[in-house]
């Protein structure tokens, strides 16, 4: 566990398509629970 934090810390390469690969979950899980909520309200 330690060396994958190892290697995101000092890649960039791997930041980068962490951060891309994480806020693509997100924004899915956000619109998810946007679409949700418009359901219910309407």
């Amino acid at each position: 566990m330690y060396s994958f934090y190892f290697l995101v810390n000092n890649n960039y390469i791997a930041k980068t398509i962490f951060a891309n690969f994480f806020t693509k979950i997100f924004a899915k899980k956000v619109g998810t629970y946007l679409n949700s909520l418009v359901k219910e309200l309407s």
